[in-house]
């Protein structure tokens, strides 16, 4: 139970000193436990929704960047059932996500303060950034209602200032930071997503606006504030595994986000080489961008063989066991992305070409999300049948 002086007592226990969150989560804790008003069989419910809720990732909506661009890829290349169908999935898991967020921020708010300060947690907030971007084109290419995906753009940009900024301020102002070998992966590479995946949905809402030009502006804004973001970051992260040890079980998953992160920069320029070509203020800079998405894509294309040759000796040599994680859906989305980017550039540039990398690489997309999802189909269920024994 809650405890005067910061601290917390278990049952029968000695007090423990906690930090400001966890003394939160205490307090939080201790008004939901049992007591002898409430029946024993639903405070035992109680206490496992709690636990559960409290425990919710910070970087659950990487589900439905996964599911998104695979339908977004799979429509591209004329595969319109399994595209309708990814879709719907996420018509489900988007507002599903969304339910539990705000409960989590509701009953948990210093938790969810604490994952803001956290470096290694805090960039998968920028998941719901994306994830709602990606639905929104999810919904502008598959579905007539432009104007709700022009809605999800205007929030997603709302989203995109408030976590970015409180996530910087935070991590500046931290007065103890823990050292790269430490707070630093892959996933601080959403801080180049996150704006990427508003420029690419940009580019498909703004005709909606009654000013379009000042949209496509904006869309050419966040593309540049993204690639400027990439090139920091990523240079922190080959020095990371250049220069530092790094064991097999810190090459995670969310490393391919490396990938992931220069193609989606590449689709996000390949589809404004398509726009400023009708837009006369931006005209100008056609070249620009055209050769900075080209770059980008064969930064992209670049990364995939390390990144195999890492996954290989990470689980194949060094025996790191192959199972299910939330991250691992930071592994499905590069893989659609490039298959999507490399779409998008074909069509930009005329390079037939890349038609054949982006059909292949649909393929294996579909291939890698359905061992994902079966394996997050497998490890909820071990969690309710462990929830049925608690019961």
């Amino acid at each position: 139970m809650a405890a005067p002086n910061g601290r917390c007592r278990p049952r029968g226990g000695p007090r423990v000193p906690l930090s400001r969150a966890g003394r939160g989560l205490c307090h939080i804790a201790s008004e939901l436990q049992w007591n002898a008003s409430v029946p024993p069989l639903e405070a035992v419910h109680r206490r496992i929704l709690v636990r559960h809720l409290a425990d919710f990732p910070v970087g659950g909506f990487a589900f439905v960047m996964a599911t998104g661009i695979i339908s977004i890829a799979a429509a591209q290349l004329g595969h319109s059932q399994l595209s309708r169908l990814l879709f719907l999935l996420n018509l489900v898991a988007f507002p599903a996500l969304w339910l539990l967020t705000l409960l989590r921020l509701v009953h948990f708010p210093l938790a969810c303060l604490a994952d803001l300060h956290d470096h290694q947690r805090g960039p998968s907030l920028l998941t719901v950034v994306a994830g709602t971007s990606v639905l929104g084109t999810q919904i502008s290419l598959l579905t007539p209602y432009q104007s709700l995906a022009a809605a999800l753009w205007l929030g997603g940009l709302g989203l995109w200032a408030g976590i970015t900024y409180a996530l910087f301020t935070a991590a500046t102002m931290r007065p103890v930071k823990p050292p790269p070998h430490v707070s630093l992966d892959g996933t601080w590479l959403l801080v180049v997503v996150a704006p990427e995946s508003l420029a690419i949905l940009g580019t498909h809402v703004a005709g909606v606006f009654a000013k379009a030009a000042m949209a496509d502006a904006a869309a050419l804004c966040l593309f540049l504030l993204g690639s400027f973001f990439y090139l920091i970051i990523v240079t922190l992260i080959l020095y990371r595994w250049l220069f530092e040890p790094m064991r097999p079980d810190q090459l995670t998953p969310s490393y391919w986000v490396n990938m992931g992160a220069a193609a989606i920069t590449a689709l996000a320029g390949s589809r404004l080489v398509s726009v400023v070509s009708t837009n006369l203020a931006l005209a100008d800079i056609r070249g620009l961008i055209l050769g900075e998405t080209i770059l980008f894509w064969t930064v992209a294309t670049w990364w995939i063989p390390l990144l195999l040759a890492v996954t290989i000796w990470r689980h194949l040599v060094a025996g790191v066991p192959l199972s299910y994680r939330l991250e691992y859906w930071s592994a499905v989305f590069p893989v659609g992305m490039y298959t999507a980017a490399s779409w998008t550039l074909s069509h930009a540039v005329g390079a037939d070409s890349l038609l054949v990398i982006s059909r292949i690489f649909t393929w294996i997309a579909v291939t890698a999300w359905s061992v994902t999802f079966i394996g997050m189909m497998l490890h909820l269920a071990a969690l309710v049948r462990q929830r049925g024994k608690s019961w």
